[in-house]
């Protein structure tokens, strides 16, 4: 297979907005731009090797790089290898209601943000495997805590509901 075409040059500049990465402490100037252009190809990296790798068509890589382009425009100028200490954390910059980027004609549906969270959870299992001197400070149980917000961690959900009497 050849490697695919993708959209990427339209996805470089993210709005601003109240939540978006252009609002967090500003970098240097050259670390801002090296920093989004690491982070576009490790991601660039990951699209290709589920292309190459799983065979995938490219209509389903270009359905991944729509969810995970959320990814790259929540890290912003962090390196998604610092992803742990970005704040908000990617659930509640998905779920916000004043997140725009101009992308969309609509806010994301909440299978959305599923599917962007499952993109980004796919994306840190490969960087930890693929690339493990860059992501060795991305925690696996912090992967495993990326959950739609509002969502139980499974370790949390309360159990069978009983009745007073102990029986279900």
């Amino acid at each position: 297979m050849s490697p695919i075409s993708l959209p990427w040059p339209r996805l470089l500049h993210p709005p601003a907005t109240p939540l978006s990465p252009a609002s967090r402490p500003a970098a240097e100037p050259g670390e801002t731009a090296v920093a989004r252009h690491q982070n576009f190809l490790w991601l660039k990296a990951h699209l290709t090797g589920l292309e190459a790798g799983l065979e995938m068509e490219p209509e389903v890589v270009l359905s991944y790089w729509f969810h995970l382009r959320y990814l790259w425009l929540w890290a912003g100028a962090t390196p998604l290898s610092q992803a742990p200490s970005l704040q908000p954390p990617l659930p509640a910059f998905l779920s916000a209601p004043g997140i725009d980027v101009s992308l969309e004609p609509e806010p994301l549906t909440p299978a959305a943000r599923r599917r962007v969270i499952q993109a980004a959870r796919h994306f840190f299992v490969w960087a930890k495997i693929a690339r493990p001197a860059q992501f060795q400070a991305v925690p696996l149980a912090w992967i495993e805590t990326l959950q739609p917000a509002g969502r139980l961690h499974p370790a949390s959900r309360p159990g069978p509901r009983q009745s007073e009497t102990g029986l279900k």
